[in-house]
Formats: structure tokens, sequence, C-alpha cells
């Protein structure tokens, strides 16, 4: 399975940068688990990824001290693209989470059509 990174227009990584400010525990359970997912495929995390309701998007769930989530689309069969991550407060992603996700992928689709 191939993970990509969504990158902003100016170049910006913004998955990256929540994760590497993360203290060092949290950060490589999150690596890990993106890991599993690139060497293994979906189904090596499965009892960690949950389809967001209302939309095609998935999150990956780290639990912890810090409880982290991972927000992502599939956007190829074997590719999945890493839209938003951040620490979960609360039992439900919130509406900011989910529409910031989902205004990148409308982006990044929009980006990598006008590139075909």
């Amino acid at each position: 399975m191939k993970v990509v990174y969504y990158l902003s227009k100016s170049g910006n990584n913004p998955v990256k940068d929540f994760i590497d400010q993360l203290s060092n525990s949290t950060k490589a359970k999150v690596l890990r688990k993106l890991l599993c997912l690139q060497q293994y495929g979906i189904t090596s995390i499965s009892a960690h990824v949950k389809k967001l309701s209302g939309s095609n998007l998935w999150e990956i769930r780290v639990l912890g001290k810090a409880s982290v989530r991972v927000i992502y689309a599939h956007i190829q069969k074997d590719t999945v693209l890493l839209l938003h991550a951040f620490s979960k407060k609360s039992q439900k992603t919130s509406r900011n989470d989910l529409l910031i996700a989902l205004l990148r992928l409308k982006e990044w689709n929009q980006t990598n059509f006008l590139d075909k």
C-alpha cells in the first residue's frame, strides 16, 4: 500500500508537522501504524481504523496518553492520502476536523486532476 501525505499549495505538510510535534512515544505509535499500513495494507491495522459516517473518509485511531487521529482517503485501490491529524479530546470527530480533511481532499483532487 502506498501512503501519500497531503501537501498544501504552498508545500506545507500539515500531517507530518503534527506528527513531528508529538511526544516520542506517541509519535512512535503513529509511525508504527503508518508503517504497518504501508507494508501490509489496511487489513494489518483494521482494528484501529474507522469509517467516518457521511463521508468517504476514514480515520486511524491511535490510543494512549494522547489519543491521536489521522484522517485519510483512498485515492486509488492501493494508495491512501493522509489528509489531517489531530489530538482527539471527545468521542466524536469534530465537524471542524472533518471539514479540514474534506477541503484538503477537494484541493488535492483539483490539483491532481489538472496535472493529468
